[in-house]
């Protein structure tokens, strides 16, 4: 049982990881590099390769919980790993 939690956490974890570097991926590639007002894409990002994007709000708060997904998945995942190695050990 300790297997499969840990194994799926980490899992969990790449995934989440994987699923954030491709919607930043996304946005590098295919949001502008100037403001879009009509469209509401006028909030500054630091994309990949030193660009600066453009993106509404939405797409921000979308990009933002991604990164936190990923760290909430890796601190459980950190967490269960430390939790079962000192059972373990007793």
């Amino acid at each position: 049982m300790k297997k499969i939690i840990t194994t799926s956490l980490g899992v969990l974890f790449l995934l989440t990881f994987f699923g954030a570097t491709l919607l930043r991926q996304h946005y590098t590639r295919s949001m502008p590099e100037t403001p879009q007002i009509q469209e509401g894409r006028t909030i500054p990002i630091d994309a990949n390769y030193g660009k600066t994007i453009y993106v509404t709000l939405s797409e921000k708060r979308e990009l933002d919980a991604a990164y936190i997904s990923v760290g909430i998945v890796g601190v459980v995942f950190v967490f269960f790993t430390i939790y079962f190695a000192k059972k373990m050990m007793k």
